[in-house]
């Protein structure tokens, strides 16, 4: 058995404050007198089935919300709600076992689920029109009466499903004539292929051509690739001749690397012996700077318990300054013979080179023979200079002792100044600041 609409429910809408109807399956007729909201009843189906009229003019006069709700016989529950004051237009469904759901902005439609549950739809005719057969307004005509023979019958037609029928035949037909109209091209088409086809008849001659023509071009592309590899061999060859007559000319330049080497080794050895002494000058300078140092400590130092054993070693170190400075003297006396003899032997290769006859030779022999003597003399100040270097670097060291055991003899001093407190000396009184002052120009 279908459903049918059990309770219906009206809220403000029109002249109904609160109304509420129950129906029973069949025929159920509502009488009245006339303006007592009857059609009212009507107008409220409509507006919750079809969603018309459309606006907020239903709204009871004096209210701002409006409700209209029908109760179908299998449980199912369908509520239309319109409130002017916060802009509420909804419908609730509402289905046995099920989540209640809620629709907004449906906008001039009636949401599907709505439509599907109540079952009440309008009967499209056709594109344009649509009737309503389940709901008639007052006045209105009987059923298909007041329209048209064309209107009826298509009417009927939609309700014994006729134009299913009538769209499958059109449907038919237009496929039909499109499988005549694709036949026929299609036909034309092998007409057209077998004219064509007739220009490839010696096609067979044709291949045998071409495979001779794809050969030849093989054959060509292969001796092609041979030209290119014969081509950059050629360049490689070229290339190679060209580096090898760069590599002559950079070997004939190089003739004479061997003797500009030695050269270079020896003026590396003397500017190397040249910084050894600027080095030995400075170390003396500093030397004499740190006998000057020790010298004020000595009288800063006068009047202490350990003033003999600090005199003791700074005369020491007076002694190894003098001996050093004995060394320099030395030093400076080799290194004139050496400029004396490097002078000398520039005279007698100049000798040398003006003697050009037979008459100097007995000369430059003689000349010779002292050079040789010279270069004795030379080579033994050269082992005395070595013996000087070594002792310069021992004294280096024993500098560095001596460094070392002033910045402690230092730090002993400013101890016991502190523990005096005292300036042995002036009497002055003894501060931190006043110690460090004292090393710093000790040191």
């Amino acid at each position: 058995m279908k459903s049918y609409i059990k309770r219906l429910r009206l809220r403000n809408f029109q002249s109904h404050r609160e109304t509420e109807f129950e129906f029973t399956p069949g025929l159920n007729i509502i009488v009245g007198p006339s303006d007592q909201g009857k059609s009212a009843i009507v107008r409220a189906l409509r507006w919750l089935v079809y969603n018309e009229p459309r606006g907020t003019g239903f709204i009871r006069v004096g209210e701002t919300r409006c409700e209209v709700r029908v109760e179908l016989s299998n449980g199912v529950a369908v509520e239309r709600i319109r409130d002017e004051s916060n802009r509420t237009n909804r419908y609730i469904l509402e289905v046995p076992g099920e989540e209640a759901l809620v629709f907004e902005r449906f906008n001039k439609e009636v949401p599907f689920e709505v439509r599907q549950a109540l079952g009440i739809q309008k009967l499209v005719i056709d594109r344009d029109r649509a009737v309503e057969i389940n709901l008639a307004s007052q006045l209105e005509a009987p059923f298909l009466l007041e329209e048209s023979g064309t209107t009826r019958s298509k009417v009927l037609g939609r309700m014994a499903n006729l134009h299913i029928i009538d769209a499958a035949q059109r449907e038919t037909l237009r496929d039909t004539s499109q499988a005549l109209q694709e036949i026929s091209r299609l036909e034309g088409d092998i007409e057209l292929l077998d004219q064509q086809l007739q220009n490839y008849a010696q096609l067979e001659e044709e291949e045998t051509r071409l495979a001779n023509l794809e050969q030849l071009l093989r054959r060509f592309a292969d001796l092609d690739r041979e030209v290119r590899m014969l081509e950059e061999a050629r360049d490689f060859l070229l290339q190679n001749r060209q580096q090898m007559a760069e590599i002559r000319d950079v070997l004939k330049q190089l003739d004479q690397l061997d003797e500009a080497y030695q050269n270079q080794v020896a003026i590396t050895r003397l500017l190397q012996d040249l910084q050894e002494i600027q080095g030995l000058r400075e170390q003396r300078n500093q030397t004499l700077e740190e006998l000057k140092a020790c010298n004020l400590t000595i009288e800063f130092t006068r009047g202490l318990d350990q003033t003999e054993e600090y005199l003791d070693e700074m005369k020491a170190l007076r002694q190894e300054g003098f001996e050093l400075q004995a060394t320099r003297k030395e030093l400076a006396g080799l290194e004139k013979e050496r400029q004396q003899k490097s002078e000398e032997l520039e005279n007698c290769e100049a000798i040398l080179a003006s003697l050009q006859d037979l008459d100097g030779a007995e000369q430059a022999i003689q000349d010779i023979s002292q050079l040789q003597t010279g270069l004795g003399s030379f080579t033994d100040l050269l082992s005395h200079w070595k013996e000087a270097q070594a002792r310069l670097r021992k004294a280096q060291q024993d500098l560095k002792q001596m460094d070392s055991r002033a910045k402690s003899l230092a730090d002993e001093y400013g101890d016991l100044l502190q523990s005096a407190g005292r300036c042995p000396t002036c009497f002055a009184e003894i501060n931190q600041d006043t110690i460090t002052r004292i090393r710093r120009e000790i040191l």
